[in-house]
């Protein structure tokens, strides 16, 4: 007798805050009775939730599908109450697609105080097409072969641990792709890859200290770019930036093995590239190719550290 393969045909479950013609009346519920692979479709509402995504599915707000910057009509709110982040990823294999995400902040340090945060054992994670403000930070990126695209990502400045950045990763990464994002007024700027745990930046061949980075296509309102230490191979590349701070575009911290800086528009802030510690910055095989400046970056950007 044949035996037949066991297929399980992906459910998509439907969540309506107000619970009219939905199943779920909160996005956990929905989570917690989902298996992975399914899909989790949420109409307009607000969502006063802290949802621990622990199954590999998607998340599909009203928005989904259509870039952050063009976003019209309702919207699904994800909302942490300044108690918690709105989204946390345990799982892998997540796709959060086309909601607004706010208010997520923790005063206990211990706990994510992001819009959302990702477990560093996480891999194959999808940020798309979201509205992420008035977080402490936008997002926490920790894990493996994630995407962050067609978000903006804008006034993340509340009070709490990691505060200020757009995007903040301290924990670990590989293949993170940064693109078409619209980030503005992050209290801090817009990314930073902070210093790893010591284990993982002494050790240069760990694929988790934070390698094959790329950061294209970006633009950057009244920011800095941001601050990256610890990166092993990344590229940033064709992103639009006008700073009004008097801090760097762009900041090279220590522990840097081959980054590539090409082809960017930056403006205003007090320099273009900053290099900090001569011993500290860019090693092994780094390459500078100078994208277009105004002629104040150009002044200010080269008189120390690194000239291309």
């Amino acid at each position: 007798m044949e035996v037949l393969e066991d297929r399980t045909v992906p459910a998509v479950l439907t969540v309506n805050q107000s619970g009219v013609g939905a199943t779920f009346t909160s996005i956990q519920a929905a989570v917690d009775a989902s298996s992975n692979g399914d899909t989790i479709q949420v109409s307009p509402g607000l969502y006063q939730e802290h949802v621990v995504v622990n199954k590999s599915v998607t998340l599909s707000g009203p928005q989904a599908g259509v870039q952050g910057t063009l976003h019209n009509g309702g919207e699904a709110v994800v909302d942490g109450t300044s108690n918690g982040a709105p989204f946390q990823v345990t799982a892998s294999n997540v796709t959060i697609d086309g909601f607004t995400i706010m208010n997520g902040a923790n005063p206990v340090v211990t706990q994510p105080s992001s819009g959302v945060a990702l477990d560093v054992s996480t891999a194959n994670i999808n940020i798309v097409n979201n509205i992420i403000n008035n977080n402490t930070t936008g997002i926490y990126v920790n894990g493996t072969n994630i995407l962050i695209q067609g978000n903006v990502i804008e006034n993340n400045k509340l009070t709490g641990p990691t505060g200020g950045s757009g995007i903040y990763s301290d924990q670990g990464s590989a293949n993170v792709t940064i693109a078409d994002n619209r980030f503005l007024n992050d209290l801090n700027g817009a990314i930073t890859f902070g210093l790893l745990p010591i284990t993982i930046r002494a050790n240069s061949a760990d694929p988790l200290r934070n390698s094959n980075l790329l950061v294209t296509r970006n633009s950057f309102q009244d920011i800095n770019l941001g601050s990256f230490a610890d990166i092993t191979n990344g590229t940033i590349s064709f992103n639009s930036l006008h700073a009004t701070d008097q801090f760097s575009n762009i900041g090279i911290q220590g522990g840097v093995i081959g980054l590539n800086i090409l082809g960017n528009d930056l403006s205003g802030g007090t320099r273009g590239v900053r290099i900090v510690g001569s011993d500290r910055g860019i090693r092994s095989g780094a390459e500078y190719r100078r994208g277009h400046f105004d002629r104040e970056s150009i002044f200010q950007s080269f008189g120390r550290g690194h000239r291309s």
